[in-house]
């Protein structure tokens, strides 16, 4: 299925930076079956970023890619406030103005699975979402001929799940997009089976939950969360 129907998004850069609190893959898609050339355009994926010198290169790097949208995959800076992690994407303009985050378990103050000091506070969460103007953890927006939709893989809540079947029902039946692209942070599917948690690995309440829709209308799903 997957490879039926992204036949018109290409890899262009893939780069891994691997540190004690950084492990971020970035992949630089370039889209090539639109109507119209002028539809194309480049965007940019990372989770998972941490405030470390890998951190400064992985953003470097990024910034010469001139991505158009950048998506956060979750988990920022690792600590109780999202301050150093700020600092150093605020130095990129490409980068943090073109920023659209979804969140990971180190953005929830209440996180049960997180190393104490390792996941925002709540007033580090509540600036968080002011700052990226967040009335709520999951959204969706469109780009050109593309729709992206951020999920919180945090919640199971109802209201989400009606959202994005609500979202993407209109999405997938819009003559103006042509490529649906979901985010969030925890995977669905996992190689890590001995441990991780979320069954084995596998964040499969959540996955029994949103599989269906994602596999009615999602062209592409990217994820982060498991790293060294």
């Amino acid at each position: 299925m997957w490879d039926s129907k992204v036949v018109g998004i290409k890899i262009d850069h893939l780069l891994l930076a691997v540190g004690i609190a950084v492990a971020a893959i970035t992949t630089i898609f370039s889209t090539t079956a639109f109507s119209q050339s002028t539809d194309n355009f480049t965007f940019t994926a990372v989770g998972d970023w941490g405030c470390t010198s890998n951190t400064n290169a992985m953003a470097s790097e990024m910034n010469t890619k001139n991505s158009e949208v950048v998506l956060g995959l979750g988990d920022y800076s690792y600590e109780p406030t999202m301050g150093c992690w700020h600092d150093i994407i605020s130095q990129y303009p490409t980068i943090h103005d073109n920023l659209h985050v979804s969140l990971g378990n180190h953005e929830n103050d209440l996180c049960g699975d997180c190393s104490a000091g390792t996941n925002l506070n709540g007033t580090g969460r509540a600036e968080f979402l002011v700052h990226f103007n967040l009335s709520s953890t999951f959204y969706s927006f469109d780009y050109k001929r593309v729709h992206f939709i951020a999920l919180d893989t945090d919640i199971d809540s109802q209201e989400q799940l009606n959202f994005t079947k609500n979202d993407l029902a209109a999405a997938g039946n819009s003559p103006n997009i042509d490529w649906i692209v979901a985010y969030m942070h925890h995977p669905l599917y996992t190689s890590c089976i001995q441990t991780c948690g979320y069954g084995g690995g596998n964040h499969t309440t959540f996955r029994d939950l949103y599989q269906p829709v994602l596999d009615k209308y999602v062209d592409l799903v990217l994820y982060g969360h498991y790293h060294d």
